[in-house]
């Protein structure tokens, strides 16, 4: 498997293209870590899925990215992939988007890829890890 013994976070990945990209991971021989917005959530598409495990963290703060990058080293071990899938969409008209809505699409969609990154990158480089960003 090309995917053997490669240890794997993948953030928002209860639903949707997290999700599948977890379970292709799973099914390429990686141990895997799932990430959803609540623990009930996570821990449910793990189990689905045949995760190790499952974290529910807010990913639109730095303390939640340090949290998930410490909870994912932790019952993986290290990371070898980080793959940045996190991200929440609203559809509203432009003049009834309002700056709350604005600041939270941007801390779920950017800040997350920004500190999850910077919390997992002193992991990946000790394993010479990979950094996958989806946007």
């Amino acid at each position: 498997m090309r995917f053997n013994d490669k240890r794997a976070l993948v953030t928002g990945s209860t639903p949707g293209i997290g999700r599948a990209t977890a379970q292709a991971l799973i099914a390429e021989g990686a141990r895997v870590v799932v990430h959803g917005r609540t623990t009930e959530s996570a821990e449910r598409a793990a189990e689905e899925v045949g995760a190790v495990a499952g974290f529910g963290f807010d990913v639109g703060t730095a303390a939640g990215c340090s949290g998930l990058v410490s909870s994912a080293i932790k019952a993986l071990g290290g990371i070898d992939i980080l793959i940045n899938n996190a991200g929440i969409w609203y559809s509203a008209k432009t003049e009834e988007f309002d700056e709350a809505a604005y600041d939270r699409m941007m801390d779920a969609n950017v800040k997350s890829v920004f500190f999850c990154t910077k919390a997992a990158l002193p992991d990946l480089r000790r394993h010479r890890g990979n950094i996958v960003n989806l946007a």
